[in-house]
């Protein structure tokens, strides 16, 4: 299986290249007043409005203080339109187009099956749906129904 990392405060993650449409630099975003920080807004991505999540709050991060650096932006596929081969393994999307918000997109990855752990059960990490072996370093891999769960 492939995985886009991505880096948060400099920490890698990742997540199943199947959830995802595409990456860019990211759009301005509309905050919506009194939402969870975990929410950073609405982005209009040619011309259909979209939730942006900005990861950094979903794990407690601190964000970089004085930082100009602009995210990036992992546009992840409805569940509706999710390829044959990603239905085929299992896997999980929202019902709607889903905007991550990350620091830093470092590249795409192959993992075999044998690279593979459970996460960890803890409060803090509950958006971590598995962990993979890169090298000698674990990479906790982002679950979307897991995320959806947290901000709801």
């Amino acid at each position: 299986m492939k995985y886009i990392i991505f880096s948060l405060q400099n920490q890698p993650f990742g997540i199943d290249i199947h959830l995802v449409h595409e990456f860019s630099k990211a759009a301005q975003v509309s905050p919506i007043l009194g939402q969870d920080p975990k929410v950073a807004g609405l982005i209009n991505l040619r011309g259909r409005i979209t939730l942006a999540i900005d990861l950094v709050h979903c794990f407690k991060l601190e964000p970089a203080k004085g930082s100009t650096k602009q995210k990036r932006m992992i546009v992840l596929e409805s569940q509706e339109n999710l390829s044959q081969e990603a239905n085929d393994l299992g896997v999980i999307s929202y019902q709607e187009p889903l905007i991550l918000l990350v620091d830093q997109i470092n590249e795409v990855i192959e993992v075999e099956p044998a690279d593979f752990h459970p996460a960890m059960s803890h409060q803090d990490n509950d958006i971590i749906e598995a962990l993979v072996q890169v090298n000698d370093q674990l990479i906790p891999l982002i679950g979307v129904p897991q995320l959806i769960h947290s901000i709801a």
